[in-house]
């Protein structure tokens, strides 16, 4: 087992319930591996929908939204969406259109930004669900990625080589945290440790190698005011390849 949001929720609520719905069959990534060792409840996938490959992101969603509690039990809910993944042909079945200028734009590049608003229109559904239910204020919605934009995939360099890390509902005046953090590179680790004090939880066990975004003194060492971008990268990395060591070598012995 790992250290993980499940298993921190579950110590402050006894009756959390909690799942994963993925686009794919459970063992695809190893996922069913994975949310058991990270203590989440249910996992489901195209199984669910008697279909052994991806299936789209609205049926995702859908089924996502089905399983969310609404008699007032706490839950967790992760959603592993596909329809961002390439190839990045045109997918008749995605109904989105958009009216962008295409000038030097890759076939490819213009398939991923209707995605991009196809998966937006999923987010929409599950958060207006959410308000519907009255269930919005009492939650905290993260969305993130596994990894970057692939530009070898997109014909294109003109992308941001970051990962998104979006925190909605979260409490704070994101207009004043915004004008103090603007400049700040954080890494894929600090997303854990930063749900963590969002939810005003302290953690019962280990909690990565970095702290949490809103951690003033690693914005103070790590802004681009101070740093270059290649610097800012390297200090993430560094701390990024200790953690990874620390997961992938037992660092917690077997089991």
């Amino acid at each position: 087992r790992y250290p993980s949001v499940a298993y921190e929720l579950k110590n402050k609520f006894s009756n959390l319930q909690s799942y994963t719905v993925v686009c794919t069959p459970k063992n695809f990534w190893r996922q069913d591996i994975v949310n058991k060792a990270l203590g989440i409840d249910s996992l489901y996938g195209s199984e669910s929908f008697a279909q052994r490959e991806w299936i789209n992101d609205s049926l995702v969603f859908d089924y996502a939204i089905s399983k969310i509690p609404i008699n007032g039990t706490p839950f967790l809910s992760i959603v592993v969406p596909g329809d961002m993944h390439f190839p990045y042909d045109n997918n008749e079945l995605i109904d989105v259109s958009l009216t962008i200028d295409r000038t030097n734009m890759s076939d490819e590049l213009y398939e991923y930004y209707r995605r991009a608003r196809y998966v937006d229109n999923q987010i929409a559904k599950y958060i207006s669900y959410l308000v519907d239910k009255k269930l919005y204020e009492e939650s905290l919605i993260v969305i993130t990625s596994d990894h970057q934009a692939p530009f070898d995939k997109l014909n294109t360099s003109n992308l941001s080589p970051y990962f998104p890390a979006l925190f909605i509902n979260t409490g704070i005046n994101c207009e004043e945290k915004n004008k103090e953090n603007i400049n700040i590179v954080y890494g894929h680790n600090q997303v854990y440790p930063t749900i963590l004090q969002l939810l005003n939880i302290n953690p019962s066990s280990w909690a990565g190698v970095m702290p949490s975004m809103l951690d003033a003194d690693f914005a103070t060492r790590n802004s681009l005011d101070n740093l270059d971008y290649v610097t800012a990268d390297q200090n993430i990395i560094r701390l990024y390849d200790i953690q990874d060591k620390m997961i992938r070598g037992a660092y917690w012995g077997e089991g």
